[in-house]
């Protein structure tokens, strides 16, 4: 939500900007009031697009984790431990939640009673039209319905309504004015606008810049009334000074004596704009195209993606980053958690290239994990996340039917593999979540991939076949498999479980699960 409103907010600004500063003063009304409401649905809509779902992306992770030399790389790694991430401190991350939770209901809280109080407000502005609509007289002309309320109020419309205190306060000329410049607001359609603007300003009530918006589409409207109803400037702007003094109308309605007057009567006595100037509006395309670029989830979603919302099995996943420590550094990273009650992890951390035979600096990579399942916390003791020194009380989630949860899922797939090729195979499942009852409520698998040395030949896996393993690994984890729930101070909680990479040798079509083959 911050991220929609940050981009939205970036969307809003810079057309407004360049409203000002190219269109503002031109007499083109109609591209004017077409650019104001098409900025304004920009900044609605542009945050909210993923032009990844619309311009299919290829994840290099999800092409292939089985790559010569990156595999051989996690091989390595597999076998010495050596990428240690980190879990949170649960009791602290549990302390946090229940803060953030309690802010985010406040913040909540108070938008819903500022929607509230403007909601009243619209419906009693549209009352009172109401009433006054039933109160008045009412004379049908030229597709309109005049009314005649018999009030003291400047003149005003609401879409084909046209509301005066009465015919017989304005002679010939005034009248003809008058009508001419309301009959123009219910042609051009100006109060669809005005709703439509309202119930932006309604949803952002505490966004300064709809109600901007709001005040210069309201401008530009009466800019093209008067522009249709002044046939003899002068004398027009007299009568505009006249009804200036009149009590104004309601928001939902166009009034007559909109102010302020001296704009309006500014614009009127102005050149008309050179055709020339219509080039000015070819610059609209460039501006919209860096907004797409930077204002879309195709960038900002990259830059948000430390906290992300995925839907799984109808669970909802909170999605979010725990920082990878290497194996090597984590009796340091202890060592600091010890003396140092609140130590974050760094963002880079001193490790020996034994082959160089020298210490470098390594960067801290981030894993995204799933950190929250329906509001509530997830725990991590995987055997390759670091222990908390809170978590005594902490009991890892058992598999309650073989015993083995790495072993029963290979007998489920066994006989698809069988009918693999001879030669080594990684099967790689991650991010297993356990819910407080004892089910899979989540995880994701990335498929079957052989093992290639480097300038070694050998068989792609059939796609068939490729297809058929995933299909029987996805019934082994949809069905009812159930665990004993992991616990925390006596309570059942939700849990992340370690699998990773399945290695599996195949020899004569037969398919043997490597020893310690999940990480």
């Amino acid at each position: 939500m911050l991220q929609y409103l940050i981009n939205a907010s970036a969307i809003w600004l810079i057309c407004l900007l360049c409203y000002e500063a190219l269109f503002r003063r031109e007499s083109f009304y109609k591209y004017n009031r077409l650019f104001l409401l098409f900025s304004l649905a920009a900044g609605l809509l542009l945050p909210a697009v993923s032009l990844n779902k619309i311009i299919p992306v290829v994840s290099q992770e999800r092409e292939s984790f089985a790559q010569p030399v990156s595999q051989v790389y996690k091989l390595k790694r597999k076998i010495a431990g050596a990428d240690v991430p980190q879990v949170k401190n649960p009791q602290q991350s549990a302390s946090t939640q229940v803060s953030g939770s309690n802010t985010q209901l406040l913040l909540w809280s108070i938008y819903f009673a500022g929607l509230v109080i403007g909601l009243v407000l619209i419906f009693r502005e549209a009352l009172y039209l109401y009433r006054l609509y039933k109160s008045g007289r009412k004379t049908a002309l030229q597709g309109c319905i005049l009314v005649e309320t018999g009030k003291k109020h400047g003149p005003f419309s609401f879409f084909k309504l046209i509301f005066v205190s009465s015919r017989q306060d304005y002679n010939d000329t005034e009248w003809k004015w008058l009508w001419a410049h309301e009959l123009e607001h219910k042609l051009r359609f100006h109060s669809l606008d005005n709703l439509a603007v309202i119930a932006t300003r309604l949803i952002f009530w505490f966004h300064p810049l709809p109600h901007i918006f709001f005040k210069k589409l309201r401008m530009v409207h009466e800019f093209q009334a008067d522009k249709a109803a002044a046939t003899e400037i002068q004398e027009y702007g007299t009568f505009l000074l006249e009804q200036s003094l009149l009590q104004p109308s309601q928001t939902l309605t166009h009034s007559f004596n909109y102010s302020p007057i001296k704009i309006r009567i500014a614009m009127l006595t102005r050149v008309r704009s050179a055709r020339t100037h219509l080039l000015k509006y070819l610059a609209v395309f460039p501006v919209m195209l860096i907004l797409i670029f930077f204002c879309t989830q195709v960038v900002s979603g990259e830059m948000n993606s430390r906290a992300a919302k995925v839907y799984f099995k109808g669970n909802e996943i909170i999605m979010g980053e725990l920082k990878v420590i290497p194996y090597s550094y984590r009796d340091e990273i202890q060592n600091q958690k010890k003396i140092f009650m609140h130590a974050s992890l760094p963002d880079s951390v001193l490790v020996k290239d034994w082959r160089a035979n020298r210490w470098i600096m390594q960067p801290v990579l981030a894993e995204k994990m799933p950190l929250s399942i329906n509001g509530k916390h997830i725990f991590g003791q995987e055997p390759q996340y670091l222990m908390s020194d809170a978590d005594v009380d902490y009991t890892a989630p058992v598999f309650g039917e073989a015993g083995d949860f790495e072993e029963y899922l290979f007998s489920k797939l066994q006989p698809e593999l069988n009918k693999l090729d001879d030669g080594a195979y990684g099967f790689k499942v991650n991010r297993v979540v356990i819910d407080d009852r004892g089910a899979i409520a989540y995880y994701e698998e990335q498929g079957i991939e052989k093992y290639i040395e480097p300038y070694a030949q050998g068989r792609d896996i059939s796609k068939n076949l490729k297809e058929a393993i995933q299909k029987k690994m996805a019934e082994a984890l949809n069905t009812s498999v159930k665990f004993t729930p992991a616990q925390k101070d006596g309570r059942a909680i939700n849990a992340r479980v370690g699998v990773g990479i399945y290695n599996i040798l195949v020899k004569h079509h037969k398919a043997t699960l490597m020893k310690d083959g999940g990480c």
